[in-house]
């Protein structure tokens, strides 16, 4: 039970509390009380309240560039209204040390006539954008209700923006729901070509070891 106003009623004034459950859906509600044998009509009206939680409370990722990650989320609605969960969305990842970076560069660094101060703090600024993230869920959600719980699948596909070994936060946030996101950028792995060239590279580099 939650309270959601109160009201001075009666010819004495008296202070009443109206008591709702949190999921209580908007809209007015006509109703009556009883003070000193007299009845008195009421009128309660419920605004909406959107309250949504999310298990768990934050996504902390080791992610490469262009990487996806496929991940679930449980989302409770305690709110009084139904919450949406969108097939798809996006949000930002900034470098969390980006603006310090950004403002000791346009600081030291040598301005131009062509590059002022302004343009080194924004053109730093812009390295410690990690870029956009795409998130899609597994299928189309239908709402969820006021007091359900419910478990979501989320892909999310990452920018080719990530600068190892650099670290990355966001928040995604749709319809009340909101959950940061850390992000720890890993290097990306060498394909099987690269690993082939490798591989010759240092058997070329051997034979020649051998011949000195």
């Amino acid at each position: 039970m939650t309270v959601f106003g109160s009201s001075a009623v009666g010819p004495q004034q008296r202070r009443v509390n109206l008591r709702a459950r949190s999921t209580t859906p908007p809209g007015r509600y006509p109703g009556s009380l009883r003070i000193g044998g007299r009845t008195i009509p009421i009128e309660a009206e419920v605004e909406a309240s959107p309250r949504v939680r999310c298990e768990p409370g934050r996504l902390v990722l080791d992610v490469k560039p262009r990487g996806m990650v496929t991940t679930e989320v449980t989302v409770l609605n305690s709110g009084n209204v139904p919450c949406m969960v969108p097939i798809s969305s996006t949000f930002c990842l900034f470098d969390g040390d980006g603006v310090h970076h950004a403002i000791w560069v346009a600081l030291t660094g040598e301005p131009t006539p062509e590059k002022q101060r302004i343009d080194l703090l924004l053109d730093d600024l812009a390295e410690s954008h990690g870029g956009l993230v795409r998130v899609r869920t597994a299928k189309g959600e239908d709402p969820i209700l006021p007091g359900e719980a419910r478990t979501v699948q989320l892909t999310l596909r990452f920018s080719e923006r990530l600068r190892h070994p650099r670290r990355y936060a966001g928040v995604w946030e749709v319809d009340g729901l909101r959950i940061p996101v850390r992000v720890t950028a890993v290097a990306p792995q060498p394909s099987s070509e690269e690993e082939g060239n490798l591989q010759e590279d240092e058997h070329e580099h051997g034979e020649e070891n051998e011949h000195e």
